[in-house]
């Protein structure tokens, strides 16, 4: 994907007077744009950022390195230029060391020409960020500039500038001096990345001698807003970092439902639900009347006072699901709730292990870390819009053990509950529509034309004004409905051919309900034939700018999503470009598949991330049922709750439409079994799987590879409370899945492993050594050595020959047991920690003093960590700690 790429110049010139301010602007804007934190750049060159005193020939080639560099790796590139600029009749020259007073294109660099030329031969370059100090002669350069800014625009590339023009040496660096400033100390505006239409005008304030100008282009076309992804730096101002909404995913949504708005009387009401303290506010009403606009104006701490203003925000259409939601709910109270991290802290700390294990991320994340804070507490307050309140329910009616308010909007409230009250959002008013369009430049005829035709719908008002900003003067604008303008938007952004770049691009968008990864995108894109890279789809998605919704964009979490629910309704009742909703659905299967496979599952990675929550959808839709269950049992989450609610709406979902007797909806109803058993509920999980068994053996028969799979997790959940059940029932599963399927079948193998486990629950340890023994090469040969069933059959096997005294003593075995599982699943891995208390455990066995103290001091540091995986009441930190108690009475010596 692309990257950021820069080039800072200073340049003094022999032949004009000397700038004082260089060469120190040149390094303090350097530094900032190459900080991480800030441009997160990276040099061009391999000299490092700065380019100084150059003649004419180097400046020219360092120009074209810096361009060629970005072309190959398809980045955008950032080129600053400070020091002199020079204007011959309507061309415009940045000076070099040895150009003449009075320069021509073979002494100084024609900067409309040369960059047009360089825009066309490195087109794969993902967009351009000129940054202009140079000082002129005023109007003049103000003139030519128009004439070199219309040369570049012809190139058809993406690019932005920010440029001051001053009226000589007096301007002493003031731009670039005043540049670096912003980007150290950020804008309290609440935006995450700072582009030059956010810095134009702050600049111009601290440098009143000269008018700064920013403008941004896509190819022959204005970008009035600019284009998200050529930001200049990431906003570090400290007030905008304590909101909420700060480096999360949800501020570029907030900002686009708010981009115009204008106050409502149902704001002013909303605003009176809170302050009246109710503990529930639900904002309802048909589609299009705002509801989601209104939450996100009390998440902008600009457009909001303090006392509405939430502690944590979330609008769920910026990802959709419920652990995603938690998490981000939590982040946001962790920077905002002083005592939160610890209440989340205490509830862990608190929790039994069964009461952790049934607790899903919504209980372990958010609401019972709230309850912890006590109803005393100071309240916090949360702003959700919901959209589908599927899994949201207990935020409607808050605990009273909780000091929280919860502002929630959705289309779907119920009757109101106790502590709740609703705010019923109506239509659009035509007074309201009339100044907003007022407010967007239109004439009071224009305005009260666009409100009229609006009809009360927010949605159509906002789309029809756009499109008369775009094209002023067209009255075919203000009297469109939704299907009319998205047609008129496609059309003008020659999206509706067949031929077009833009059509593969949004039917991908339209096959899903999700922020895409801007990756996965342009994979998917380009299986459609279309746009296959950063820069190809980012000149898309500008084009298409009214229609789409970008967030962090110009990262690498950049995400790409449509505007609306209707836009995906109209492009899929229209087909464009001739791309059926299967030919997508398959292109971003096969695209999460090479970027994203089930057996490489990573949840933090944006892909991964997106492939956990929609691959199975796509693989349903084109007909892949298997596939999408496999990606379902493969993309699980660490949380069982969670995963036993997956399965129940999966389970559901493949009875209805695949019959409940057919084999995947067997399949399913086992994982649900399965997954009730791991959050804590066996008996539940032990009546759901002995119902399941007769109709798994009536529809697919007692040896089918399913059924074996269904005894096999009775035999397993039953066998932990009654290994002598347990040991009965999986010789019967070993013999059966040995006949059926072959001893070296991953299913045997389990089956076997499990054997041996009740061996050793019986007290039957040697006969249970004996069989781990066999298990442990064949899993080795079969499944991998690292793998992580190969390792617990080894740990087994470890375990079970200390407890029964071999020599020499197994415990010097652990440490390569340790070393795989940190290499290959990380310290946080709950059989790391497992792994790595028994090392400890029986080091200690040995008896020997040394071994004692080596593994107390290991007990210690490894508490904390276990107490972290596991909570606080769990067998694991409990194990812990009695070691800790009952090994230093063998010490020989303090």
């Amino acid at each position: 994907m692309s990257g950021r790429t820069m080039l800072v110049i200073g340049s003094q010139c022999a032949a004009l007077n000397r700038l004082s301010f260089l060469p120190t602007v040149v390094h303090d804007l350097a530094a900032v744009l190459t900080d991480p934190g800030a441009g997160g750049c990276t040099p061009v060159l391999e000299s490092g950022p700065v380019l100084l005193d150059r003649s004419a020939a180097e400046l020219d080639s360092a120009i074209e390195q810096a361009f060629r560099t970005a072309a190959d790796d398809g980045s955008t590139l950032v080129l600053s230029f400070v020091g002199h600029g020079a204007v011959v009749d309507d061309d415009f020259y940045l000076m070099a060391t040895d150009s003449p007073a009075t320069p021509n294109s073979r002494g100084a660099f024609l900067l409309g020409q040369r960059l047009k030329e360089l825009l066309r031969e490195y087109s794969a370059m993902d967009g351009l960020i000129l940054l202009l100090d140079t000082c002129g002669s005023g109007v003049a350069a103000d003139r030519a500039g128009s004439q070199w800014v219309e040369t570049v625009r012809q190139s058809g590339q993406r690019f932005e500038l920010l440029t001051a023009t001053g009226d000589g040496p007096a301007a002493g660096g003031c731009f670039t001096k005043n540049l670096v400033y912003l980007v150290r100390n950020g804008r309290t505006q609440p935006v995450e990345r700072l582009g030059s239409a956010h810095l134009r005008d702050p600049i111009n304030e601290l440098c009143p001698r000269q008018v700064a100008t920013g403008m941004a282009y896509y190819g022959g076309a204005p970008l009035p807003s600019g284009d998200s992804a050529l930001w200049i730096a990431r906003n570090v101002d400290a007030d905008w970092l304590r909101s909420p909404l700060a480096g999360t995913a949800y501020v570029d949504e907030a900002l686009r439902l708010t981009c115009h708005y204008h106050p409502t009387a149902a704001l002013d009401d909303l605003r009176a639900l809170i302050d009246s303290g109710v503990r529930c506010v639900a904002v309802t009403g048909a589609a299009h009347t705002g509801k989601s606009t209104l939450l996100a104006v009390l998440a902008r701490p600009d457009l909001t006072e303090a006392r509405h203003r939430p502690h944590a925000a979330v609008f769920l259409g910026a990802d959709g699901t419920i652990d995603r939601f938690a998490g981000d709910i939590a982040d946001q109270l962790i920077r905002t709730v002083p005592d939160f991290a610890d209440s989340a802290r205490r509830f862990r700390d608190a929790a039994s292990e069964a009461e952790w294990l049934a607790a899903d991320a919504l209980e372990r994340l958010v609401l019972g870390p709230l309850r912890d804070r006590g109803g005393d507490a100071d309240p916090v307050r949360l702003v959700v819009d919901a959209g589908d309140l599927s899994g949201l329910e207990r935020l409607i009616e808050p605990d009273p053990a909780m000091a929280v308010q919860v502002v929630i909007a959705s289309g779907k409230i119920a009757e109101p509950v106790q502590h709740m009250s609703v705010l019923v959002v109506s239509g659009a008013r035509h007074e309201d529509l009339e100044a907003y369009a007022t407010g967007r430049g239109m004439s009071d005829q224009d305005a009260e034309e666009l409100a009229r035709s609006a009809s009360g719908n927010w949605l159509v008002a906002t789309l029809q004004a756009d499109r008369w900003v775009q094209q002023p003067g067209d009255h075919r604008a203000l009297s469109a409905d939704l299907s009319a303008t998205y047609h008129a938007v496609l059309r003008r952004a020659g999206a509706m051919t067949t031929a077009s770049p833009a059509a593969p691009v949004l039917a991908v968008l339209a096959a899903t309900e999700q922020p895409l990864p801007l990756p996965l995108l342009c994979l998917a894109s380009g299986k459609l034939d279309g746009p296959g890279t950063a820069a190809q789809v980012h000149d898309v998605l500008v084009r298409l700018d009214t229609l789409t919704s970008r967030a962090r964009a110009g990262t690498e979490r950049e995400t790409a999503s449509l505007m609306h629910p209707t836009v995906a309704s109209y492009l899929r009742g229209h087909r464009i470009g001739g791309i059926d909703a299967n030919q997508a659905h398959r292109a971003l299967a096969d695209a999460i598949a090479e970027l994203a496979p089930m057996a490489e599952h990573h949840p933090d990675d944006p892909c991964h991330h997106y492939a956990a929550v929609a691959e199975a959808e796509h693989l349903w839709r084109i007909g892949a049922f298997e596939a999408a269950v496999l990606s379902v049992e493969r993309r699980s989450s660490n949380i069982p709750a969670d995963n036993r609610a997956r399965w129940g709406r999966w389970s559901r979902r493949i009875a209805e439409e695949l019959g409940a007797n057919s084999s995947l909806a067997i399949r399913s109803r086992a994982w649900l079994g399965r997954w009730t058993a791991e959050a804590g509920d066996r008996a539940g999980a032990l009546d759901l799987l002995r119902g399941l068994l007769p109709d798994s053996e009536r529809e697919l028969g007692r040896t089918d590879r399913q059924t074996l799979i269904v005894r096999e997790h009775i035999a397993f959940w039953s066998g932990l409370d009654d290994p002598h059940s347990g040991l009965s029932q999986f010789r019967d599963l070993v013999s059966d899945c040995t006949d059926r399927l072959g001893a070296d079948d991953e299913l045997t193998l389990m089956a076997r492993h499990h054997l041996a486990l009740m061996f050793s629950k019986c007290g039957r340890h040697a006969e249970a050594i004996a069989l781990w023994e066999e298990v442990l090469p064949s899993r080795e040969r079969v499944l991998g050595a690292t793998h992580l069933d190969t390792l617990r059959t080894q740990q087994n096997l470890l375990y079970d020959r200390a407890e029964n005294g071999y020599p020499p003593p197994v415990a010097f075995s652990y440490p390569q047991l340790v070393t795989t599982l940190l290499d290959t699943y990380g310290e946080d891995h709950p059989e790391t920690i497992t792994a790595r208390y028994h090392a400890a455990l029986f080091l200690a066995k040995t008896m020997e003093s040394t071994n004692i103290r080596q593994a107390l001091a290991e007990f210690q540091a490894l508490l904390p960590e276990a107490v972290r995986v596991f909570g606080e009441r769990n067998r694991v930190p409990d194990g812990i700690r009695t070691q800790l108690a009952f090994w230093p009475q063998y010490l020989s010596a303090p």
